[in-house]
């Protein structure tokens, strides 16, 4: 196997020489008119020469020509056989300064080379857009300067990006001025020289997730090449994001990926003095790589890989539930917020400071955190029940999720979040603003924010399949929390049609999901009465009605029993030859004739007590009428102050009897013997005899007829 790759190598370089003595002796010309693009294609080993026309020899000073493909690098050169100057790439520039003799202008020329590269033999006919600048002698020459203080030209004008996983780097060198005499640069490295130079920085999304070659030069062309459409389609960069390192007369700048969308960057030198510009050549990625190499980091036409689609698929579950269900199931919901809210919050201080030493998979740590949490609030609501503390979680949460959407719009990029202070304040300034401003109306702000929070995750999940950006809302803030250097990258996101769709459908959802909730809670208490201090209520009430119902219950368990020794009680009288009452009403007239009995008792000594506290009155009354005892009142007084009746205590024997007067009736012939006319002529003495008599008699007896 070594033997067979060896020997592959080894045959790919003789191709390689070969190629270029083929080149080198043949080549095919195409004249270009300036600031003319065009696509051209080259084949394999072919090379072509890239001229054009002077036009006006005394204008002119130099020329920038340059190449671009999408992925394809090639080889562009100001001599074909001696390769004097020369650079490759996707996105090559070089500067040409065509030799005068006389009044008689050399026309310049470039060439453009398709050498070999093993990766791309399956690529017959490579196409790639040709252009060539036309500069005055007053303008600017672009990236002339080189590293360091040396005035060697460099004749490289081209944009150089490299880039990570997350972010990528424009990098170029600075503009400066020609002495072809001396074949020097002029003001590399010279503040005040530097000074009357302005630059502008523009970038450009081309289609999100439109990998097609032809698409992206055909964009490219007619967008980002000619200074009117830069101008016209390119966004300009804040030059406070603009960083100039130690290295001298060189800039560069950070900037954000979203893989699978090109991102194209153009700058612009003006002097404003002699107003004069130039253009540099424009650089594009799509931030991620054609060719599966070992150090591609993603792979741009690489399917959805099973964690991507792991979460998809869960975020798109859970935010429909949270959407249309997060306030009837609200247990279930306050775990889900926890758990992913702890999450991500779990993630990110597991990248910062823990990353360096755990070696497991961060996110299934950071899982687990959350899911202890999410139970842990869960038994925070079961303990408290509070609806206060436990949706101020929820309602955070929506507060962060607006804060991160204000944060994504592309006007918001400033360099004055550059600072993590301001940045983070002003993002929790949001969330707690939003929190405060609606925490008042409970329900219904947990109910809003539920829809809200639910409707990002189900928008979420739907954008990995989608291929749109609004995940990157949420992505963003990660990034900037565990990425130091990300603070100083532009992170103005692409926002093109498919994400003013799916923005759209975010807002429909979350009104939709508001509204049915809001309408389906309406008959519904607002929060479920469930807690740790609801249960010892309720707990405490069972316990009460136990003790009740033991304190009712009739002393002697056998008296429920027909057969034991105890009398049968029966507070009706059951028909002739009938059976007796049903066994399930037994207890029932039991207790009640206990409760008659009682009530007996307590009249008879209430009574008892108030004949004692005036004895002594009734002794004097009696005195001062027992000279005149045929009165009304000598009558009456003996009988309404005289002892209550004793009553004696109710014990029943078998069926009832007739049915009898209640205990607090007045015991039979009491009030006859008030209206008897015998009695009205009696002395005090007969009527305390028949007194005493009655009230010996069974209170319950029914009176005789003759009575």
């Amino acid at each position: 196997m070594f033997y067979r790759s060896n020997m592959k190598s080894v045959a790919g370089i003789v191709v390689v020489a070969l190629a270029h003595l083929a080149a080198a002796a043949d080549f095919s010309t195409v004249v270009l008119a300036p600031n003319d693009p065009q696509v051209l294609y080259i084949k394999v080993n072919e090379s072509i020469k890239l001229t054009t026309n002077v036009t006006d020899k005394t204008r002119s000073s130099f020329y920038i020509f340059e190449i671009h493909t999408r992925d394809r690098e090639l080889k562009l050169a100001d001599e074909m056989v001696k390769m004097s100057h020369t650079t490759r790439g996707a996105h090559a520039g070089i500067t040409v300064f065509p030799s005068t003799v006389g009044n008689a202008t050399e026309a310049p020329y470039a060439f453009v080379l398709n050498d070999i590269q093993i990766e791309f033999l399956h690529q017959v006919k490579v196409s790639f857009i040709a252009l060539i600048r036309e500069y005055p002698k007053a303008a600017p020459v672009p990236g002339i300067c080189m590293k360091g203080n040396n005035n060697t030209i460099n004749n490289r004008p081209a944009l150089q990006i490299t880039h990570g996983a997350e972010t990528g780097e424009l990098s170029y060198s600075t503009a400066g001025f020609v002495n072809l005499t001396s074949n020097t640069s002029l003001g590399c490295g010279k503040s005040d020289a530097q000074a009357g130079l302005m630059y502008t920085i523009y970038q450009m999304y081309i289609g999100e997730g439109n990998l097609d070659e032809d698409y992206f030069l055909a964009t490219l062309a007619s967008s980002m090449l000619l200074k009117e459409d830069i101008e016209k389609n390119g966004r300009i960069i804040d030059s406070g994001f603009v960083q100039r390192p130690d290295v001298v007369n060189r800039q560069r700048v950070s900037f954000a990926l979203y893989p699978r969308t090109a991102s194209v960057f153009a700058v612009v030198v003006d002097h404003p003095d002699n107003q004069t510009h130039a253009i540099y050549t424009g650089s594009a990625t799509y931030g991620c790589c054609f060719h599966r190499t070992q150090m591609a980091i993603y792979y741009c036409e690489a399917s959805l890989s099973t964690k991507e689609i792991f979460i998809g698929v869960s975020c798109i579950v859970i935010g429909t539930c949270l959407l249309f269900a997060s306030h009837r199931y609200f247990k279930t919901s306050l775990f889900t917020f926890t758990f992913l809210t702890f999450t991500v919050i779990s993630y990110i201080f597991l990248e910062v400071n823990a990353s360096v030493y755990i070696k497991l998979e961060t996110s299934w740590i950071s899982m687990m955190f959350g899911a202890i949490l999410g139970c842990l609030w869960v038994t925070i609501w079961k303990c408290l029940g509070s609806p206060l503390v436990s949706v101020l979680l929820q309602l955070v949460s929506a507060g962060y999720v607006i804060a991160f959407s204000i944060f994504f719009i592309p006007a918001t990029n400033v360099t004055a979040f550059a600072n993590d202070l301001s940045y983070w304040f002003t993002l929790s300034g949001v969330a707690v603003a939003y929190s405060l401003a609606i925490i008042t109306f409970t329900k219904r702000a947990a109910i809003a924010s539920g829809a809200l929070f639910g409707s990002y995750q189900l928008i979420y999940g739907i954008d990995w399949f989608a291929g749109t950006h609004l995940k990157f809302i949420l992505l963003n803030a990660v990034r900037r929390a565990t990425i130091p250097h990300f603070k100083l990258a532009v992170i103005a996101p692409p926002f093109q049609s498919n994400d003013m769709a799916l923005l759209v459908s975010w807002f429909v959802l979350f009104l939709l999901g508001t509204v049915v909730q809001i309408f389906r809670e309406t008959d519904r208490i607002p929060f479920p009465a469930e807690s740790m201090r609801i249960w010892r209520w309720e707990s405490d009430a069972r316990v009460r009605e136990n003790e009740e119902n033991e304190a009712r219950r009739p002393l002697l368990e056998n008296e429920q029993h027909p057969d034991s020794s105890a009398p049968a009680i029966n507070s009706t009288r059951s028909p002739t030859g009938s059976s007796s009452a049903p066994p399930g009403n037994y207890d029932s007239f039991y207790h009640a004739a206990l409760l008659m009995a009682e009530a007996a008792r307590n009249a008879e000594q209430a009574f008892s007590s108030a004949a004692t506290a005036v004895n002594a009155n009734i002794q004097q009354r009696e005195d001062a009428l027992s000279g005149n005892p045929t009165t009304n009142e000598s009558l009456a007084a003996p009988i309404i102050l005289s002892p209550a009746p004793e009553i004696a205590v109710i014990e029943v024997l078998g069926e009832a009897t007739a049915t009898a007067p209640p205990p607090s009736a007045p015991p039979p012939g009491y009030l006859e013997s008030m209206a008897s006319p015998t009695l009205r002529g009696a002395s005090a003495d007969a009527v305390e005899e028949e007194r005493l008599q009655t009230r010996s008699q069974d209170p319950f007896k029914p009176p005789s007829p003759q009575e």
